[in-house]
């Protein structure tokens, strides 16, 4: 009571005005808003302000721009993964021109990642092209320059497909009980090299 008395001393109100008023300023102030604002003065009306309208259509506008770069980040994606699956698929029907022209343009990515991922497949145009030695550089070198990326259990697969062909069946069985130990080994990765260990392992049995 006190304050509401000293509140209508200050402002010249009656009574029931300075506590309309005191009201109002404790409300808003409860509401973190301005009681003169646009918003308040809106919203005592019944009907949203001009400034609530502005703010939920820029809050759309943000959410529809957030969304296309969503979009637009995931089809750049798909497009470099959709461009590796041309390059393997060049490989696998012995087009090698054809795998080394979109490796050549792979290449020239900013992306650590995206690097990584085409280095592996130069590790299989290599091997496609019986350049054993050239195909287990290139994967040993994600596996000792790039520890922590994602594609060193297939550089380790492909580095493993490089010795068998160097003829070196024994490192060949040391580098795919690696790639099926190492985390970042894909399950088609896995299930490749688990069949390459047991014919290894198979042969060196029976020799």
């Amino acid at each position: 009571m006190t304050i509401l008395r000293a509140f209508e001393q200050m402002l010249g109100l009656r009574m029931k005005g300075a506590r309309i008023v005191l009201a109002c300023i404790l409300l808003a102030g409860l509401l973190r808003i301005s009681p003169l604002s646009s918003v308040a003065v809106g919203t005592m009306r019944g009907r949203p302000s001009d400034t609530t309208q502005n703010t939920g259509k820029q809050r759309e506008r943000n959410g529809n721009n957030k969304s296309k770069g969503n979009k637009t980040g995931r089809s750049k994606s798909e497009s470099k993964s959709s461009a590796r699956q041309r390059a393997r698929k060049a490989i696998r029907s012995g087009d090698l021109e054809l795998a080394k022209a979109l490796l050549r343009s792979g290449l020239k990515t900013k992306s650590r990642a995206e690097r990584d991922a085409w280095r592996v497949v130069e590790a299989e145009l290599e091997y496609a092209g019986k350049n054993y030695a050239k195909a287990g550089l290139v994967a040993m070198r994600i596996v000792i320059l790039r520890p922590k990326s994602q594609q060193v259990g297939a550089a380790l697969y492909w580095a493993g497909r490089a010795y068998e062909g160097l003829q070196r069946p024994q490192k060949s069985i040391e580098l795919y009980e690696a790639c099926l130990k190492h985390e970042s080994t894909k399950r088609s990765i896995r299930q490749k090299a688990e069949k390459r260990l047991a014919k290894l392992k198979e042969q060196s049995t029976q020799s």
